[in-house]
């Protein structure tokens, strides 16, 4: 038990709409996705069956995770999804923000490629852009 106040310790919780309470107990025994970083800088977490990994940066960093090395220079949600073959990279800044979210991705070793998103303002502040990699 992690207390009503936390301080410098790590914990992880999962939401599953539409789910009944009695059956959590099989779902908290096999979990249909890995947490692959839990620090204060960020989380990610990998679906393998869905081929999805979504990463939340809370500042500009760095991340290695199931193949992919990314970098952003600002805060920000992502998400990599492979689907008929094709990796899809959607960003948000979650926080409503807006502007130009830079990042530097690679998968499997491959040459490092600068991707340049211009998030959403005003209205539509906090929605998600995405882009075929």
């Amino acid at each position: 038990s992690h207390g009503a106040e936390p301080e410098g310790v790590g914990y992880a919780y999962a939401v599953f709409p539409g789910t009944e309470a009695a059956d959590m107990p099989d779902l908290a025994g096999q979990m249909p996705f890995e947490i692959v970083e839990n620090s204060e800088a960020q989380q990610a977490v990998w679906c393998e069956r869905d081929e999805v990994l979504g990463i939340v940066f809370r500042k500009p960093g760095r991340i290695e995770a199931v193949g992919w090395q990314v970098e952003v220079d600002r805060a920000c949600a992502l998400l990599l999804r492979h689907m008929d073959g094709i990796w899809t990279l959607s960003a948000a800044d979650p926080a409503a923000g807006s502007g130009v979210l830079n990042i530097t991705i690679s998968h499997d070793g491959a040459k490092p490629q600068q991707v340049t998103l211009t998030l959403p303002e005003d209205l539509m502040a906090g929605a998600s852009v995405s882009k075929v990699l």
